[in-house]
């Protein structure tokens, strides 16, 4: 494989692979991102972690054309230090690729795995039901409804967003099992039917993809994606990419039954102020979790200091502190000191007393070092003898 591509759409479509390529993986090939001559003047690149995948097409000067898988991370890192400009990347039989800016000496070599070994990718089936749905209301809908999705990746069921669309209405619910979100649009002139629960790195990726579509087409219009729900999978289309999820296969809570459908009381305040009486709430609160209201902290120290006075026993004696002047007190009399009873003293071997082994050289008359030991109540009048021999 051989081909030019500018720089700048090249590092574009790689950054967004990164979300979808998946770092830590027992499957290696996962973590690579594809790169695929599509057609005469057109380069495939796509990644998937088996539940999602996202592609992408891009155009470019193809010289030779064939397909080959590096790593994800390290194609980012080398695309962003080369220079602005074109890019000329080629590919060995063996699935080594060469990224090298034209006109300029630097050059970059990765080893990368064939394109054939690649997992195949997902497409929508032929007479598939699909929706058309501008990008703003689906990005209306995720970022009013994704904080209240459970992380617990245990919980299937929580940890994803239902996504509804009834007749003319679009909706979007989320709960973690504490909060409930629900958020829907009224979308004139269309009329549609379809049900899908996606997991919360869907979602994440999906407003990722509907941000970066907004962002383009804030000079040539309003941008639409186009909805597709093939089998067990949903596909996103729009502005060159394409991106597939595999469904969650659960039953969602049943939100009709949670939230009433009519209320004697309705509240409405202001946004703004409530807004900011709750973030000054929100900062009040974490200053006293902390410890930062005045007195707050001298206060349990005081208490501390009372309940262990109250564990303190008034009749017990304190050990009083160590006098090393007790280490080496010369006291007259025999060498060797007493033996304690069950030493293990033997031929070659120090007593645990600290005198010479019975099996050694016989011990002269000197001097002897009484170890006084502190016991709880009152000095210890026994000390364990050693004892200095000299020859």
């Amino acid at each position: 494989m051989e081909l030019t591509v500018p720089k700048k759409d090249l590092l574009k479509l790689v950054q967004r692979m990164q979300g979808v390529a998946e770092r830590k993986s027992t499957m290696p090939v996962l973590s690579n991102v594809l790169l695929a001559v599509d057609g005469p003047s057109a380069l495939r690149v796509a990644a998937t972690d088996l539940y999602l995948a996202l592609i992408g097409r891009i155009p470019v000067e193809v010289s030779k054309g064939g397909s080959v898988a590096v790593p994800a991370k390290d194609l980012l890192e080398r695309i962003r230090n080369m220079p602005e400009g074109p890019i000329h990347l080629a590919s060995l039989d063996n699935a080594t690729t060469t990224i090298k800016a034209a006109g300029s000496a630097r050059r970059y070599t990765l080893r990368g795995m064939p394109g054939d070994d690649f997992p195949p990718l997902p497409s929508p089936s032929e007479g598939s039901p699909s929706l058309a749905l501008d990008v703003g209301v689906l990005q209306e809908l995720i970022a009013k409804t994704h904080f209240s999705i459970s992380n617990d990746e245990t919980r299937a069921h929580l940890n994803s967003a239902l996504f509804e669309w009834d007749g003319d209405v679009v909706r979007m619910v989320t709960t973690d099992g504490h909060r409930l979100s629900k958020m829907e649009v009224k979308v004139t002139g269309r009329q549609a039917s379809a049900t899908m629960l996606i997991p919360l790195k869907a979602i994440q990726e999906l407003r990722r993809l509907c941000d970066d579509l907004a962002a383009e087409s804030k000079e040539g219009g309003k941008a639409q994606l186009q909805i597709t729900q093939s089998g067990s999978s949903a596909f996103f289309q729009g502005g060159g990419m394409s991106f597939a999820v595999r469904l969650v296969d659960a039953q969602f809570p049943p939100y009709t039954q949670v939230i009433p459908a009519q209320s004697e009381k309705i509240v409405r305040v202001p946004r703004g102020a409530f807004a900011d009486a709750l973030s000054g709430r929100q900062r009040a609160h974490g200053r006293r979790k902390a410890g930062a209201v005045p007195g707050h902290h001298a206060h349990h120290h005081r208490v501390a200091r009372e309940r262990r006075g109250l564990r303190r026993d008034p009749h017990r004696v304190r050990r009083p502190h160590h006098d090393h002047r007790l280490q080496r007190q010369v006291l007259p009399g025999r060498a060797g000191g007493p033996r304690r009873r069950g030493s293990r003293a033997g031929p070659g071997r120090r007593a645990r007393s600290g005198g010479r082994a019975s099996g050694g050289p016989a011990a002269v008359p000197g001097r002897r070092h009484a170890h006084a030991y502190l016991s709880g109540r009152a000095y210890a009048g026994r000390a364990c003898a050693s004892s200095r021999s000299s020859r």
